[in-house]
Order: C-alpha cells, then sequence, then structure tokens
C-alpha cells in the first residue's frame, strides 16, 4: 500500500490529541515511507532518522529505495550514507548513533525505515553488546 493524502491527515489529527517527540514509521521496502515521511517532515518541520540498515551504507542505492539527492535535500536526514559498503555495522553501533543524532535534534524526530532490530536497539533503548567477528567460525561455516 503506497502513501496517500489520508495518511498524512490521520497522523496529524492523532498528533494534535497525543503529541510525541519520536514518530515512527516502518514497514517493507516500496510501501510509501518516503514519501510519508518527507510530508510529515516537512509539515512538522521535524528531521528524519534512518532505520533501514541498506541506507546506512554509501553506494548501495540499486534495490533500496533510498530517498534521491532532491528528496534528501527537502529536509534534514540522519544516518544515510555514512559507512562504507566494506566497513562493519551493527545494531548496537545504530543505537549509538541514533542516540547522537537524537540529542543532536533536540530530542525531535521521525524515524523511518524497516529494519526491525535496529529500530528495536534504538526505541527500546537495547543493551547491545559490541561482540567482533569470529573469523574461524566463519570460515567453518563456509566449508560446509
Amino acid at each position: 500500500m503506497a502513501y496517500k493524502e489520508e495518511h498524512l491527515a490521520y497522523i496529524l489529527e492523532d498528533l494534535e490529541q497525543k503529541p510525541r517527540d519520536i514518530i515512527a514509521i516502518v514497514g517493507p521496502t516500496c510501501t510509501g515511507k518516503t514519501d510519508l515521511s518527507l510530508a510529515l517532515a516537512q509539515e512538522l518541520k521535524l528531521p528524519i532518522i534512518n532505520a533501514d540498515s541498506r541506507l546506512i551504507f554509501a553506494e548501495m542505492n540499486i534495490g533500496t529505495a533510498k530517498p534521491s539527492d532532491a528528496e534528501l535535500g527537502l529536509i534534514q536526514h540522519c544516518l544515510i550514507n555514512i559507512k562504507k559498503p566494506n566497513e562493519q555495522y551493527s545494531a548496537g553501533a545504530y543505537r549509538d548513533d541514533f542516540d547522537i543524532c537524537l540529542k543532536e535534534l533536540g530530542g525531535r524526530a521521525i524515524v523511518v525505515g524497516g529494519t526491525g532490530l535496529y529500530l528495536r536497539s534504538a526505541l527500546d533503548n537495547l543493551d547491545m553488546p559490541d561482540i567482533g567477528r569470529d573469523i574461524e567460525l566463519r570460515e567453518e561455516l563456509k566449508a560446509m
């Protein structure tokens, strides 16, 4: 289901009754999250924090529904294109980066994406220990 104008109207009406500091727009790729979040962000004058694991990586533009440069220019976006494809990134690193972004944004933002563990780690403040890669285990699994 793609974004429709009545979705924006419904959200704005709900926010009038129950104001929130963080608004989360979540769901799978190509369901209209970007369009809805841009309309809402412009209406409320709020920045957007990415919560999609693929949008974290620069150069990963095909199959990710990454916002266009024009869309990125409409409103402040955080946590998009912050890592190279060969760099490691985790839900724990996302939570740390999310916390920094949210603080820099004054505690108010629209969170948009579909990576459930990223969303849970940030919004539920999960304790995500930094566990490195086990190269030996990876090699053993490759051999299988």
